[in-house]
């Protein structure tokens, strides 16, 4: 029996192997054959080189330790950019397809910690005006009156989620709001629109109203 040959053998089946547990999940069952062949490779690679030419053990036992990592970060890293590899991997889904209203949550968020008014009462649903924009919003638990200032806390899935604030406290932590917001903090008030029924009051999206 030829070792020499049956250790190349081995190894490059256990090098195969390697990549093969890569991508096809298999409990452990491949990973166990990859230790097998690596080991068996290197008994043999002992017996055909040991007694006869210690230098070539040597050699082929650098070329193991070099080839195992290699072939590794090949296929973790080099071989899913290629278009075999695209092909044979399943690519991971996009956040937005995983995650709902990721792009509303995503442009919401940049409203964190601006100051706006509140334009519906809020029980605790409502509206709020930020930085011209109108949107849903809800108190932490509180009643707001409408043309009250609000300060934007966080999200609670797509809707904002505000407590108000006095004209000091907008001084005091330096927000760069308009003197409208300011206003509305040192004195709240209906904002600048039509008249509404007590119903509509009540809730936090717009209601058209008849001009006639």
């Amino acid at each position: 029996m030829d070792y020499s040959i049956l250790a190349i053998t081995l190894l490059l089946l256990g090098l195969a192997l390697l990549v093969a547990e890569v991508f096809l999940p298999s409990g452990g069952i491949i990973s166990a054959l990859v230790a097998i062949c690596i080991i068996g490779s290197l008994w043999c690679g002992w017996s055909a080189w040991w007694e006869t030419g210690r230098v070539y053990f040597w050699i082929y036992l650098a070329a193991t330790l070099i080839l195992l990592p290699a072939v590794l970060i090949g296929a973790l890293v080099v071989l899913p950019q290629t278009s075999i590899g695209k092909k044979v991997l399943l690519e991971a889904p996009h956040l937005d397809d995983i995650t709902p209203h990721a792009a509303e949550i995503r442009r919401l968020s940049q409203y964190i910690g601006k100051i706006g008014e509140a334009v519906t009462l809020h029980s605790p649903g409502g509206m709020v005006m930020v930085e011209g924009e109108r949107m849903h919003s809800e108190s932490e638990g509180m009643l707001i009156e409408p043309g009250t200032a609000v300060e934007v806390l966080r999200l609670n899935a797509t809707r904002l989620v505000v407590r108000s604030v006095s004209s000091k406290e907008i001084k005091e932590t330096g927000h760069d709001v308009d003197r409208t917001a300011i206003a509305a903090a040192d004195e709240p008030a209906v904002p600048n629109r039509l008249p509404m029924t007590p119903k509509q009051e009540l809730v936090d999206f717009d209601v058209p109203v008849d001009d006639a």
